[in-house]
């Protein structure tokens, strides 16, 4: 009976992963790749400089195939034009916090944890991990969501 069941769950695993497609991958951990950083950088930096950037990068994201590659570029976009939304609001309504211990370097520095929990909570982006085991969804779940953030952050008023 227990080599039945056995039979029978790797079976169901087997049947799970051969109707995945190529933009469909399952995999045991989902995960982002900063690869804008190569477009951006190509040019700026020195090949062997580049070399090491993408050594730095995890495994998953060394050998791609060219779709997800793509989905991972527009992930990371997607999370600089969130990013910059949010540092835009937090400027635009934040107290400023001032460095003065160098006259010549003076920074304001304002992140308004209150919101970024609520912003968080509100598109509950922890869902887009909870709901699925498929590469290509993670990503799309998270470009969705990150366009909801920055309709959030647009229309917040100070």
């Amino acid at each position: 009976m227990k080599i039945f069941l056995t039979l029978i769950v790797f079976l169901a695993a087997f049947l799970k992963l051969s109707q995945s497609t190529d933009n469909e991958t399952i995999v045991e951990k989902l995960f982002t790749c900063d690869l804008d950083l190569i477009e951006e950088l190509n040019g700026v930096i020195n090949e062997e400089a580049m070399e090491a950037l993408i050594k730095s990068f995890p495994d998953e994201c060394k050998s791609l195939d060219s779709a997800l590659k793509d989905l991972l570029v527009q992930e990371a976009k997607s999370f600089k034009q969130f990013y910059g939304s949010l540092q835009e609001q937090e400027t635009r309504c934040g107290q400023k916090e001032t460095d003065d211990s160098d006259e010549e370097l003076k920074v304001e520095i304002y992140r308004d944890w209150e919101f970024r929990m609520q912003l968080y909570n509100a598109t509950e982006l922890n869902l887009c991990s909870n709901d699925t085991d498929i590469q290509s969804d993670y990503l799309d779940c998270l470009i969705a969501k990150r366009a909801e953030m920055i309709t959030t952050i647009d229309s917040t008023i100070c």
